[in-house]
């Protein structure tokens, strides 16, 4: 995956287990189904309680969001990755034109080779001015200066957005618990779910393969490029330390306040929609489950996810589930 907002997946840093997961357990008749609120980083395996982890591994059927081995999602990010790097590459060409040297320079910042052969791109249904904010596209349009615009106008913003991200960035040193936050080995849904492949258990994901409606892409790209230049990023890595206070805690409503307060206009497409979609498909397998006398079904996604009125446990509320926070 690309980039992520903080409110999309909340990552955490400390290796201390945690007291108080967010998990629960949600009830109708005899279907019954366990919801672990996750992170994408900073959280070691070791830091869960081993209750927790035996109904993961006592269930057959795993909810994710993704599932990360899933042929079809892998295409769809390789295609993407693709398509940045032809647009990319036509822009390096826009600037090699007039500045050699500085093309290059750009050129390993990115690391994207300068495509020897002519690009031309096609014009896409849309601008890039009528994708990114008004102020995510003045603050690109000034960025990239003397580039030919209606070049730029035919990229997209996830184009646009790795560009101005990548090429501003620079090293800076970050502590050892920071630095887990960024880790994929200190990744609990992602190494669940690599323990669910390992067993051989079945996987249902409730994205489908875009994940992400292009329309909310659009909302996060613009969202990026106004940070990178408006936050530090210090303060990017300070938000990181507030994270993970939160989620540590346990508290259900430090999470829905930082969700808030962090979520700058993106809840309702990065949370509420899917929300929406995943209700059916979490109650669909849970039944499933059932259906077979398997034991529960086990949900895993992003702890934002699961509160507020739109969130997945009042959704399962208002469809008739009864539901609990598991405190063994």
């Amino acid at each position: 995956m690309k980039r992520f907002l903080l409110p999309l997946f909340l990552m955490t840093g400390a290796c201390t287990t945690l007291t108080k997961p967010f998990l629960y357990e949600a009830n109708l008749y005899s279907n019954r189904v366990y919801i672990l609120g996750t992170v994408h980083g900073g959280v070691p395996m070791n830091d869960v309680p081993a209750d927790v982890l035996k109904k993961f591994d006592d269930s057959k059927n795993i909810i994710a969001e993704i599932d990360p081995e899933r042929a079809e999602l892998k295409e769809n990010f390789r295609q993407q990755w693709t398509r940045e790097e032809i647009e990319i590459g036509a822009l390096l060409q826009d600037v090699q034109k007039t500045n050699p040297g500085f093309a290059k320079g750009l050129s390993q910042k990115l690391g994207i080779a300068i495509p020897t052969a002519p690009l031309i791109l096609a014009d896409p249904p849309l601008k890039l001015s009528q994708r990114l904010t008004p102020k995510a596209f003045a603050l690109t349009q000034n960025y990239v200066g003397s580039m030919d615009l209606n070049l730029v106008e035919k990229i997209s913003p996830g184009s646009a957005s790795r560009f101005v991200i990548e090429t501003q960035s620079r090293e800076v040193m970050i502590n050892k618990k920071k630095a887990q936050s960024f880790d994929p080995k200190f990744s609990l849904d992602l190494n669940l779910l690599s323990r669910a492949t390992a067993s051989g258990k079945y996987i249902a994901q409730l994205d489908d393969d875009e994940v992400l409606s292009p329309h909310c892409r659009d909302l996060i790209d613009s969202k990026e490029i106004v940070d990178s230049f408006e936050k530090s990023t210090e303060q990017k890595l300070n938000e990181l330390d507030l994270l993970i206070d939160d989620y540590r805690s346990g508290s259900e409503e430090r999470i829905l306040r930082f969700t808030a307060e962090h979520g700058d206009g993106l809840n309702v497409c990065i949370l509420d929609e899917r929300n929406q979609k995943w209700v059916p498909e979490i109650i669909k397998e849970t039944e499933r489950a059932g259906m077979y006398g398997s034991p529960p079904a086990f949900t895993l996604v992003g702890a934002a996810h699961l509160f507020g009125p739109q969130g997945i446990l009042e959704l399962l509320r208002r469809a008739g589930y009864t539901v609990r926070r598991v405190q063994d």
